[in-house]
């Protein structure tokens, strides 16, 4: 598994964007995973086991009580999108957080990333 720290800027859209790989051990040679019948799901908590403060999936993102279109798209070359749109950043307040990134394929659950996550504020609003 793979750590990345986030850092979330208040009223901005924050787009993240990786690509799966597995490496074959003999050749070394990357082959893109077709993620096409993957799910996803992330989510942001201040410590394990503490209250989910936003959850990202390929089907919904919940920030409290407001839940829009889905923020993270699989793709058949191992294409994993993430965006959190500015409505969203908006909304999430928390100075310091962490999260995970799964990926499901059936019984299958896949760590695939997880780290800090922080707020940024800029200079232009």
């Amino acid at each position: 598994m793979a750590t990345k720290n986030i850092f979330i800027r208040p009223g901005v859209t924050k787009s993240l964007s990786f690509v799966w790989y597995t490496v074959d051990p003999d050749t070394k040679v990357k082959t893109p995973v077709n993620l096409t019948t993957y799910t996803a799901k992330m989510q942001f908590r201040k410590a394990p086991g503490d209250p989910v403060l936003m959850e990202l999936s390929t089907s919904a993102t919940v920030v409290g009580t407001t839940t829009s279109a889905a923020s993270i798209t699989l793709g058949a070359t191992g294409e994993i999108n993430i965006t959190i749109p500015a409505t969203v950043t908006a909304q999430y307040t928390t100075e310091k957080s962490y999260y995970d990134l799964l990926l499901y394929n059936g019984a299958d659950v896949y760590e695939f990333m997880e780290g800090a996550v922080a707020l940024k504020y800029g200079i232009t609003t």
